[in-house]
């Protein structure tokens, strides 16, 4: 994944990085807003991490799936660009 966001055109490399410094911010309030990385992901995984055939498949493992990476990219938010 990080091979791809190097390849992204600076404007959206920033508008990415603005996105994930606020979802981390939410992530901070879960214990209020019972919004984890998982739940974030169910909500924002299938527009940021759309699968390159476009396809939806099994929602439930992608969902899994898209929760790490997110959860693994905000994680590298800080201190980005």
């Amino acid at each position: 994944m990080s091979a791809q966001l190097k390849q992204l055109p600076t404007h959206s490399y920033r508008q990415l990085d603005l996105l994930f410094r606020h979802l981390r911010r939410v992530m901070a309030q879960q214990q209020s807003n019972r919004m984890n990385a998982e739940n974030l992901a169910l909500v924002f995984g299938p527009t940021i991490m759309r699968s390159p055939d476009g396809l939806s498949g099994d929602m439930e493992v992608r969902g899994t799936h898209q929760a790490r990476n997110m959860e693994n990219a905000g994680e590298r938010a800080v201190g980005w660009v």
